[in-house]
Protein backbone atom coordinates (compact mmCIF):
# COMPACT_ATOMS: atom_id res chain seq x y z
CA UNK A 1 0.00 0.00 0.00
CA UNK A 2 2.81 2.30 0.88
CA UNK A 3 4.33 1.54 -2.81
CA UNK A 4 0.89 2.51 -4.50
CA UNK A 5 0.76 6.07 -2.61
CA UNK A 6 4.70 6.54 -3.37
CA UNK A 7 3.60 5.95 -7.11
CA UNK A 8 0.59 8.05 -7.43
CA UNK A 9 2.80 10.61 -5.81
CA UNK A 10 5.63 10.39 -8.55
CA UNK A 11 3.04 10.43 -10.98
CA UNK A 12 1.10 13.40 -10.11
CA UNK A 13 4.49 15.27 -9.61
CA UNK A 14 5.41 14.55 -13.18
CA UNK A 15 1.92 15.47 -14.27
CA UNK A 16 2.51 18.82 -12.80
CA UNK A 17 5.63 19.00 -14.04
CA UNK A 18 4.21 19.09 -17.71
CA UNK A 19 1.51 21.89 -17.20
CA UNK A 20 2.75 25.23 -16.77
CA UNK A 21 2.74 27.09 -13.40
CA UNK A 22 0.19 29.61 -13.57
CA UNK A 23 1.33 33.37 -13.26
CA UNK A 24 0.28 36.16 -11.47
CA UNK A 25 -1.95 38.67 -13.13
CA UNK A 26 0.32 41.76 -14.53
CA UNK A 27 -0.50 44.96 -13.36
CA UNK A 28 -2.10 47.27 -15.62
CA UNK A 29 -0.10 49.63 -17.10
CA UNK A 30 -1.41 52.66 -16.26
CA UNK A 31 -2.06 55.63 -18.18
CA UNK A 32 0.08 58.98 -18.10
CA UNK A 33 -1.70 62.20 -16.11
CA UNK A 34 -3.26 64.73 -18.90
CA UNK A 35 -1.28 67.34 -18.98
CA UNK A 36 -2.47 70.64 -17.17
CA UNK A 37 -4.23 72.78 -20.08
CA UNK A 38 -1.79 75.73 -20.78
CA UNK A 39 -2.90 78.87 -19.72
CA UNK A 40 -4.62 81.80 -21.48
CA UNK A 41 -2.63 82.92 -25.38
CA UNK A 42 -1.69 86.00 -25.13
CA UNK A 43 -1.06 88.06 -28.09
CA UNK A 44 0.18 91.54 -28.61
CA UNK A 45 -1.80 94.56 -29.78
CA UNK A 46 0.02 97.31 -30.53
CA UNK A 47 0.10 100.96 -32.74
CA UNK A 48 1.20 104.23 -33.27
CA UNK A 49 -0.93 107.40 -31.63
CA UNK A 50 -1.37 110.15 -33.99
CA UNK A 51 -2.70 114.16 -34.19
CA UNK A 52 -4.92 114.52 -37.13
CA UNK A 53 -4.79 118.03 -37.92
CA UNK A 54 -5.39 120.19 -41.72
CA UNK A 55 -1.71 119.44 -42.57
CA UNK A 56 -1.07 116.50 -42.54
CA UNK A 57 -0.72 113.99 -39.05
CA UNK A 58 1.98 113.68 -36.41
CA UNK A 59 2.95 111.11 -34.28
CA UNK A 60 2.20 111.92 -30.40
CA UNK A 61 4.37 110.99 -27.38
CA UNK A 62 3.36 110.29 -24.00
CA UNK A 63 -0.21 110.13 -24.41
CA UNK A 64 -1.84 107.72 -21.63
CA UNK A 65 -4.02 104.53 -22.94
CA UNK A 66 -6.79 102.76 -20.99
CA UNK A 67 -6.93 99.55 -23.11
CA UNK A 68 -9.70 97.39 -21.43
CA UNK A 69 -13.58 96.01 -22.94
CA UNK A 70 -16.29 98.02 -24.19
CA UNK A 71 -17.90 98.09 -21.13
CA UNK A 72 -14.93 99.14 -18.97
CA UNK A 73 -12.87 101.88 -18.05
CA UNK A 74 -9.79 102.00 -16.38
CA UNK A 75 -6.54 103.89 -15.77
CA UNK A 76 -4.59 103.65 -18.41
CA UNK A 77 -2.29 100.84 -18.89
CA UNK A 78 0.40 102.17 -21.22
CA UNK A 79 1.61 105.24 -23.28
CA UNK A 80 2.98 105.81 -26.23
CA UNK A 81 6.87 106.18 -27.13
CA UNK A 82 8.94 108.99 -28.33
CA UNK A 83 7.64 107.73 -31.54
CA UNK A 84 4.37 107.65 -30.77
CA UNK A 85 4.16 103.61 -30.37
CA UNK A 86 2.55 102.02 -27.56
CA UNK A 87 2.23 97.92 -27.21
CA UNK A 88 0.72 95.72 -24.78
CA UNK A 89 -0.31 91.82 -24.56
CA UNK A 90 -3.73 90.75 -23.60
CA UNK A 91 -6.00 87.31 -23.95
CA UNK A 92 -6.97 85.76 -26.78
CA UNK A 93 -10.62 86.48 -27.80
CA UNK A 94 -10.49 89.89 -25.87
CA UNK A 95 -12.91 92.45 -27.11
CA UNK A 96 -10.94 95.49 -26.64
CA UNK A 97 -10.95 99.40 -26.62
CA UNK A 98 -8.14 101.58 -27.00
CA UNK A 99 -9.11 105.23 -25.24
CA UNK A 100 -7.02 108.41 -24.98
CA UNK A 101 -7.82 110.79 -22.13
CA UNK A 102 -5.32 114.05 -23.23
CA UNK A 103 -6.59 117.28 -22.54
CA UNK A 104 -7.60 119.46 -25.44
CA UNK A 105 -7.59 117.09 -27.21
CA UNK A 106 -10.70 114.22 -28.70
CA UNK A 107 -10.95 111.20 -30.07
CA UNK A 108 -13.60 110.84 -32.56
CA UNK A 109 -12.86 107.51 -34.43
CA UNK A 110 -13.52 104.15 -31.83
CA UNK A 111 -10.72 102.46 -31.86
CA UNK A 112 -11.52 98.98 -31.14
CA UNK A 113 -10.95 95.22 -32.29
CA UNK A 114 -11.43 91.49 -31.33
CA UNK A 115 -7.86 89.66 -30.72
CA UNK A 116 -6.97 86.82 -31.91
CA UNK A 117 -3.50 87.48 -33.25
CA UNK A 118 -0.69 89.92 -32.82
CA UNK A 119 -2.57 92.93 -34.01
CA UNK A 120 -1.51 96.20 -35.39
CA UNK A 121 -4.51 99.48 -34.30
CA UNK A 122 -3.66 102.91 -34.72
CA UNK A 123 -5.14 105.81 -32.53
CA UNK A 124 -6.02 109.22 -33.88
CA UNK A 125 -6.33 112.13 -31.74
CA UNK A 126 -8.00 115.71 -33.33
CA UNK A 127 -7.08 118.81 -31.24
CA UNK A 128 -10.11 120.46 -30.03
CA UNK A 129 -9.59 123.54 -30.93
CA UNK A 130 -9.70 122.31 -34.80
CA UNK A 131 -12.89 120.42 -34.45
CA UNK A 132 -14.37 123.23 -32.61
CA UNK A 133 -13.23 125.35 -36.18
CA UNK A 134 -13.43 123.12 -39.12
CA UNK A 135 -13.88 119.39 -37.68
CA UNK A 136 -12.68 116.35 -38.29
CA UNK A 137 -9.27 116.80 -40.82
CA UNK A 138 -8.93 115.03 -44.16
CA UNK A 139 -5.91 113.27 -42.70
CA UNK A 140 -8.00 111.02 -40.15
CA UNK A 141 -9.43 107.62 -41.66
CA UNK A 142 -12.94 107.10 -41.04
CA UNK A 143 -14.18 104.14 -40.89
CA UNK A 144 -17.93 103.76 -40.99
CA UNK A 145 -21.10 103.60 -39.44
CA UNK A 146 -20.74 106.76 -38.01
CA UNK A 147 -22.95 109.31 -35.93
CA UNK A 148 -23.19 112.39 -36.60
CA UNK A 149 -25.75 115.31 -36.72
CA UNK A 150 -25.77 118.62 -34.71
CA UNK A 151 -25.90 120.23 -31.15
CA UNK A 152 -28.69 123.37 -31.25
CA UNK A 153 -30.95 125.45 -28.60
CA UNK A 154 -34.04 126.63 -28.68
CA UNK A 155 -34.29 130.19 -28.46
CA UNK A 156 -37.54 132.87 -29.30
CA UNK A 157 -35.32 133.17 -32.58
CA UNK A 158 -35.60 129.56 -33.60
CA UNK A 159 -33.01 127.29 -32.88
CA UNK A 160 -29.57 127.97 -32.91
CA UNK A 161 -26.26 125.85 -33.10
CA UNK A 162 -23.99 125.08 -30.09
CA UNK A 163 -20.04 125.37 -30.68
CA UNK A 164 -17.32 123.75 -28.48
CA UNK A 165 -20.23 120.83 -27.10
CA UNK A 166 -19.42 117.74 -26.48
CA UNK A 167 -20.07 114.67 -27.84
CA UNK A 168 -19.27 111.05 -27.17
CA UNK A 169 -20.85 107.64 -27.22
CA UNK A 170 -20.90 105.49 -23.83
CA UNK A 171 -22.76 102.39 -22.71
CA UNK A 172 -23.70 103.92 -19.44
CA UNK A 173 -27.10 105.65 -20.51
CA UNK A 174 -25.34 109.52 -20.00
CA UNK A 175 -23.21 108.80 -17.03
CA UNK A 176 -20.55 109.07 -19.32
CA UNK A 177 -18.87 106.15 -18.17
CA UNK A 178 -16.43 104.19 -20.74
CA UNK A 179 -16.60 106.37 -23.62
CA UNK A 180 -15.20 104.70 -26.76
CA UNK A 181 -15.15 108.16 -29.30
CA UNK A 182 -15.76 111.52 -27.88
CA UNK A 183 -15.49 114.61 -30.47
CA UNK A 184 -16.49 118.33 -30.09
CA UNK A 185 -19.21 120.05 -32.08
CA UNK A 186 -17.84 123.38 -34.46
CA UNK A 187 -19.00 126.81 -35.34
CA UNK A 188 -22.46 125.24 -36.79
CA UNK A 189 -22.75 122.55 -34.18
CA UNK A 190 -22.32 119.75 -36.14
CA UNK A 191 -20.45 116.81 -35.09
CA UNK A 192 -19.14 113.27 -36.59
CA UNK A 193 -18.48 110.27 -34.17
CA UNK A 194 -16.87 107.07 -36.59
CA UNK A 195 -16.58 103.39 -36.01
CA UNK A 196 -19.21 103.02 -33.90
CA UNK A 197 -20.28 99.30 -35.20
CA UNK A 198 -19.79 95.99 -33.27
CA UNK A 199 -20.04 97.46 -29.51
CA UNK A 200 -22.00 94.34 -27.93
CA UNK A 201 -23.54 96.49 -25.41
CA UNK A 202 -26.73 99.17 -25.50
CA UNK A 203 -24.70 102.22 -26.03
CA UNK A 204 -26.02 105.83 -25.72
CA UNK A 205 -25.31 109.18 -27.15
CA UNK A 206 -24.22 111.45 -24.89
CA UNK A 207 -23.71 115.44 -25.40
CA UNK A 208 -22.74 118.24 -22.73
CA UNK A 209 -21.61 121.21 -22.17
CA UNK A 210 -21.22 123.92 -19.03
CA UNK A 211 -24.13 125.98 -18.34
CA UNK A 212 -26.72 123.30 -20.65
CA UNK A 213 -28.50 119.74 -18.85
CA UNK A 214 -26.79 116.68 -19.83
CA UNK A 215 -28.58 114.84 -23.16
CA UNK A 216 -28.52 110.97 -23.81
CA UNK A 217 -30.55 108.91 -25.82
CA UNK A 218 -30.13 104.68 -27.25
CA UNK A 219 -28.16 104.89 -30.08
CA UNK A 220 -28.75 102.20 -32.73
CA UNK A 221 -25.20 101.06 -34.00
CA UNK A 222 -26.26 98.52 -36.66
CA UNK A 223 -25.72 101.54 -39.32
CA UNK A 224 -25.11 105.04 -39.95
CA UNK A 225 -27.28 107.60 -37.96
CA UNK A 226 -28.21 111.43 -38.09
CA UNK A 227 -28.85 112.69 -34.89
CA UNK A 228 -30.71 116.66 -33.94
CA UNK A 229 -29.43 116.89 -30.69
CA UNK A 230 -30.94 119.84 -28.60
CA UNK A 231 -29.85 120.93 -25.24
CA UNK A 232 -31.71 123.28 -22.43
CA UNK A 233 -29.87 125.82 -20.65
CA UNK A 234 -29.80 125.55 -17.22
CA UNK A 235 -29.14 129.38 -16.08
Amino acid sequence: MRYAVLACVVFLAGACGDRPLPTAPSTPTSSPEPSAPAGPVSYKLSGVVYESGPNGRRVLPGVPLDISKEFQSWKPQTSSDAEGRYQISSPSGSELKVAAEVPGYSQPCRAGVVLTADTTLDVYLVPNTILATSGIPASMPLVGPTASGRVVERTPEGLRPVAEANVAIDFSGGMGWAPSATTVTDAAGRFMLCGVSNLGLGHYILASKTGFALFYEPLDLARSSTHEIELTRTR
